[in-house]
Parts: structure tokens; sequence; C-alpha cells
């Protein structure tokens, strides 16, 4: 016998809440019981079981009196609403303001013949639930509510479990539950500061304290009950709190925050600058484990030659994971100032950001003799053996060998054993770095002793253009825009490339440029391919495939800049002005502009290399999943890049079940970090920035 029809056999009876042992009351009735077990505040309630229309208690009337009388809400609780896979919110009847014994008698005939309308049973029948819905009732003293509303301990938009969602009407909360009013939103850390806000009125419906009140008991309720939940709360007129409902949160999003790497209470600056150059928008769970691995280590290794700490460590120190994107602790970075003679935090705020960050500040300097051995290393590193670890990279690069197989674990043991490489290129290409981040903050401090008449703001403007003016030739990076304009020369002297080539689909003109048609024109793409065609938009991401993998990416962008300059005239040539820029400078400042552009020419060789290293990697990872994929391990070769790399270790040792579920999930999650933005530079936990809100209505589409 079902649970609704054993309910049915027994007589009707009100039981006052606090009596409930094992009977089935309900979803509502059952969330109320928690709350009450809890020590939260709840309206004085009975529940209704066992009744149908028309045979109601007997001691209906005596219930109510022991509650207090006077107005009463009556509100469904069937069995099995409200469960962690459906809320049947809305479904079933909800009275409010009932006062007297027979507006009760005839509200509870209501909302018992509730479970039987059309609106419930197409929602059973959506929710493949059975039909048999036994229907016990809630009945609770009403809350003279100056305020009301409903509370979300996980944001059930964007399934972040990191705050919580607030909304509050003044007034009875079953206006905002029917749409009548529109109120004041809220969004709060877990310990109830507020993170955002969005008002109706010029005065806010809450307090600080009423929202931190609120907060508090919600995710006491969250923490013992073990699930997210939705909750309808009241503040009466003397100021006192009442829970009026709790439920799960249904079909929650994919936590966005669910592979953070710091949590708790840090006072460190961070920032996107530098890294979201290197790696914009989210990162996947693979490409933090190795390429975002490869960067902390490399930043680490040069402190270990610069003795700020004895060894690498196994965790991340300088790139930590928020909402999926990598940042940069600006902080801990800054620490170098320390042991270094000649440098501040201003330089590394400097070198990193391209400008000054007032607010970035340092422990303090440690002894001279510390300090003084430290720039002896770090002047020899960043002058004189640059070229010797230029040379050790390349070495590392043609030797680099990662074996393409069929063999799942044979596979995944090459990249095991070849992965360690990858780590200590990215030392070698910070140590190479080093001279170009030296040297741009000893150029700036020479300036400011030559150039008095200059602002800050103006030095630094004067610095990036001497900078700039050096800059075209022989640095490889560069060549990846100039590489482009010799194609584009080539498609202009090329007979048929407008129609052929500019004026086709990407597909068809890869097929025309790779062909024997395509003359010189394919002659320099080929070229082009042959320098940088392990390079791509993202490049250190491992999902993302290399131009000369997928070059449809590639071939857009020459299309669309081939368009532009067949119709508009030519750029004209600088580089008599830039020479002369450079021509005002004293001898001494022309010579470091001359060694800074050495540097820059050795860090971009050092990052193609490393990048054409990556490139190996991400081809015997695709490997691995195409084999993935075939043995069943994954369903869809995508999904390997939301595991880490020691999870597919796991994965492929069997002792990672839940794998796929898992990929799928941060999947989702990845989608909507895609979306989000924060601050350049900011302290502790990142907040992610209010969306922006378009009051152009003209496309007639809202974004919000």
């Amino acid at each position: 016998m079902s649970t609704a029809a054993a309910i049915q056999t027994i007589p009707p009876i009100c039981i006052p809440l606090a009596e409930i042992t094992d009977q089935a009351v309900g979803g509502k009735a059952a969330g109320l019981l928690e709350l009450s077990q809890m020590g939260l505040p709840i309206p004085p309630t009975f529940v209704v079981v066992g009744a149908t229309p028309d045979d109601l208690p007997l001691d209906l009337e005596a219930q109510y009196r022991a509650i207090g009388g006077g107005k009463v809400a009556v509100r469904s609780s069937a069995i099995g609403e409200d469960s962690a896979d459906a809320s049947f919110a809305g479904q079933y009847e909800t009275i409010l303001d009932v006062d007297g014994i027979d507006a009760l008698k005839a509200a509870l005939n209501q909302c018992l013949a509730s479970v039987s309308s059309a609106r419930a049973r197409a929602y059973q029948d959506a929710q493949q639930q059975a039909t048999d819905v036994a229907m016990t009732v809630v009945i609770q003293r009403m809350v003279n509510a100056r305020a009301a509303g409903v509370l979300f301990t996980a944001d059930p938009v964007t399934g972040r479990r990191n705050c919580v969602v607030l909304d509050a009407v003044a007034g009875l909360g079953e206006a905002l539950v029917s749409g009548e009013a529109t109120p004041d939103h809220y969004r709060v850390s877990p310990t109830g500061e507020l993170l955002h806000s969005e008002l109706i009125g010029d005065t806010p419906i809450l307090s600080a304290k009423e929202i931190k009140a609120l907060v508090a008991g919600a995710k006491q309720a969250e923490k013992q009950q073990g699930h997210t939940l939705d909750l309808e709360w009241g503040i009466d007129q003397d100021g006192s709190l009442y829970w009026l409902q709790a439920r799960p949160i249904t079909v929650l999003p994919s936590d966005p925050n669910e592979l953070d790497t710091v949590a708790g209470e840090i006072t460190d600056l961070y920032t996107r600058y530098n890294v979201g150059e290197v790696m914009p928008g989210a990162t996947t769970p693979l490409s933090y484990s190795t390429t975002g691995r490869g960067l902390d280590t490399g930043i680490q290794g040069l402190h270990v030659r610069l003795g700020i700490q004895d060894r690498i460590e196994p965790e991340n120190r300088f790139f930590s994971l928020f909402y999926g994107r990598i940042f940069l602790n600006l902080t801990g970075i800054a620490k170098t100032a320390d042991y270094v003679l000649g440098s501040r935090a201003e330089d590394v705020a400097l070198a990193v950001c391209g400008r000054p960050v007032a607010e970035l500040k340092t422990a303090g300097p440690i002894g001279l003799l510390g300090r003084l051995r430290n720039s002896l290393s770090y002047f020899r590193l960043a002058v004189f053996q640059r070229s010797g670890e230029l040379a050790a990279m390349q070495t590392r690069v043609n030797r680099l060998q990662v074996p393409l197989v069929d063999d799942i674990a044979h596979q995944y043991r090459l990249i095991e054993q070849w992965l360690p490489e990858l780590d200590l290129m990215h030392q070698h290409h910070i140590a190479v770095s080093t001279g170009a981040g030296m040297l741009e903050p000893m150029l700036l401090q020479v300036m400011e002793r030559q150039e008095k008449g200059l602002t800050e703001d103006e030095l630094h403007a004067r610095l990036a253009a001497l900078l700039a003016a050096a800059s075209a030739h022989d640095v490889e990076s560069a060549d990846i825009a100039a590489g482009i304009q010799r194609i584009i020369a080539a498609l202009q002297q090329t007979t048929g490339a407008k129609q052929a080539f500019g004026e086709v689909e990407a597909e068809a003109a890869l097929a025309w440029i790779t062909s024997g048609a395509s003359a010189a024109a394919g002659r320099a793409y080929a070229d082009y391919l042959q320098l940088h065609g392990h390079r791509a938009f993202q490049e250190f991401e491992m999902r993302q495939t290399e131009w000369e993998a997928d070059p449809l990416s590639l071939i857009s962008s020459i299309q669309a800049a081939f368009r532009v300059q067949a119709t508009t005239a030519e750029t004209p040539d600088n580089s008599t002005a830039k020479a002369a820029l450079l021509a005002e400078e004293k001898p001494c400042v022309r010579w470091l502009v001359g060694k800074a552009q050495n540097a820059v020419q050795q860090r971009e060789a050092s990052k193609s290399m490393l990048i054409r290293a990556t490139t190996q990697f991400k081809k015997a990872y695709r490997q691995l999943a195409q084999a993935m994929v075939s043995e069943g391990l994954l369903s869809a070769a995508d999904e390997l890049f939301f595991l880490s790399h020691s999870e597919l270790g796991q994965l492929i040792a069997g002792e990672l079940p839940t794998a796929i579920a898992v990929a799928q999930a941060r999947r989702q999650a990845f989608d909507l970090q895609e979306t989000l933005e924060f601050e350049d530079i900011f302290k502790g936990i990142p907040e992610p920035l209010d969306p922006k809100r378009s009051s152009d209505f003209s496309s007639g589409v809202l974004h919000g």
C-alpha cells in the first residue's frame, strides 16, 4: 500500500508540529519541523493529516485556538512535494489571512481539493510522479510582516555556492511569489557581507543586521540538512524573524567555484594582468594542472635561484584559480623586491601590470648582505645567462618527443613521463624573461633622473613609445602579424585571389591557398605555418587547437585583413618618426633601449619554444581523448579537458567512476565562467563584476 493510500485510511487528526514523530506529513511540514528542531524560530504551527474535503478533524477548532487563533496561513503539504528533484511550488493552494474557524474550514477544504486540480495533475505527469498524492495541510499563525521574502543558500541561476541570494518585499511575501511586487534583490557572502544589491526604492527594505540574521539562520539550516535550501521568511512589525518554509533547491547548476584553489581570509593582491594575456578567458582543469602548474614552477624556480625559497613547492604559490580563471598573486611576485637591491614593489607592478599599483606593499627588505648576494645572482641571470638559458631550452625542445599510441594506459604513461620537461621549460622561459623584467624598470629610473619635467603618467607613456619604436624587428611575436602582411602582399599580386580567397567561405579559401593555383600566396602561407603553425589564440590552453591542425580561424583572420587592405590605403611608413624619437634621447637611454629590445627578442623566442613544446602535449592529449572515447571511458573527447591530469590517471586506473558526470558538470560551469569579468587588481577572494546591462532596445533583445 502506498503512503498516500495509507494516510487516507486513518481518521483525520491534528498534530502539533512539536509532536510529529514518524508520521508522513509532506514537504512543507517536514521542512518546518527540521527548522524548529534546529532552534530556528517558526510561527506556532500544527498539521492536519488524513483529512479530505468536508471530512475534517474534530479537534480542528481546539488546535486553532491553541496556536493563538486570529489570522492564520493554510498551506498544502502534499506527500512527495518539494523533493531534491522536483518542487511543487505553486501547484497546490496556499490561503493567507484566514480569520475565524468557519473561514479556516473553508480554506482547508479548498486546499485539500487542490490535490486533484488540473494544474497539479499536469505537474505530476510532467515529473512522472504518482497520482495518488495524499494531502496534509500546515496551519500557521500569520506573521504580521513588515518584510518578507525568499532566500536561496546558493545562486539558483549561476550555481555559485559561495553566495546567498535574497529577495525581500515590504509586507507579505505572497506579493513576491505571485509576481505582484518587485523585490529588493541582494547577493550576500556566506558570512552576511553585502556583495551586491538592486533596490526598488531609495531605502533598503532590509537592514544590514537583518541580512546577517537571515544568512546566519539559512546557512545553519543548510549545514544541518546537508544540502542547499530555498527558504521563505518573514520579519514582523517588532523585528522578530520567522522562518515559514524550507525545501531543497531543485536542478542547481554546476558549481563554478568547485576547483577554486584559495579559500578563507586572504589579504594578498591578485591580478589578471600578464596572465590574462597568456591565458585569457576561463581555463580548463587540464590546462591549470599542466600549463598553469608550469607557469607557477617557473616563478618558483626563479625564487629558488634568488634564495627567496628553498625548493619548488608541490602546491602553486603564484597562480591561483577562482571561478575557472587563473589569477596572479601580485603580492607574492612583489616579494622579489625585498630580496634584490635596487628593486622596488613599484618596479614589479610596472613589469607585471604596466602601471603603478599604489596599494602593493611588501614585508620589507631582508639584510643588506643577503640582498647584495641575490642582486648579483639576479643581474648575472638577467644580463649574462639569458643566452645560455635560451640555448638550454632549445636543446630540451629539440629532444622532446611525446609519441602518439593507441593504448590508453601507455599514452598516459608517455605524457606522464615527459610532463616534467614542460615544467623545466617554463623555468627556462621565466629565467630568460628576467632581462626584460629588469631592464624596463631600470630604463624608467634613468629617465626619471634625466627628464624631470615629465609627470609620472607622461614618463610611462614616453617609455612605452621608446620601446615601441625599437620593437619592430627580430621579435618573433611581432612576426605573427608581419607574416600575415607577407601573405596579403602575395595575395594582392596573385591573379584571381580576390574571388578565390577573399570572397568565399573559410573552408573554400583554405582549399584554394593550399592548392597549386595560389602560387606565391600559397608559398607564403606554407612558410607562415612552418614558422608559426604551433601558435594559436589562447595558446597555453590545452583545449585550444594549434593553427597547423585547425587553420580555419587563421584563414578567417587573413581573409578579413585581405578584404580591408584591398579597399583602404596602405598604412604610411613611420620608421623615420620612430628613429627621430630615439635620437632625442641621451646615449645611455638609447643603449638601454637596445638592451631591453634584445631582452624582448629573447623572451619572445623562448615563449615560442614553450608553445612548441606545449603543442606536443596537446596532440598527445587529443590522441588519449579519442582512445578513451573508443573504450567508453569518456562519452566525448572534449570531456578530457575538464579533468585534471591526475584525475585522468585515476579514471584510467578505474578509480574515478563518476568521471563523465564530473567532466560534464564542469563543462556546464565553464560556459558561465567564460562570461564573468573581474577587477584588474583586487585584494583577497574576487567577486565577479555585475554584468553590463544594455539600454538599447532597438534590437528587440533585453540583456540582463
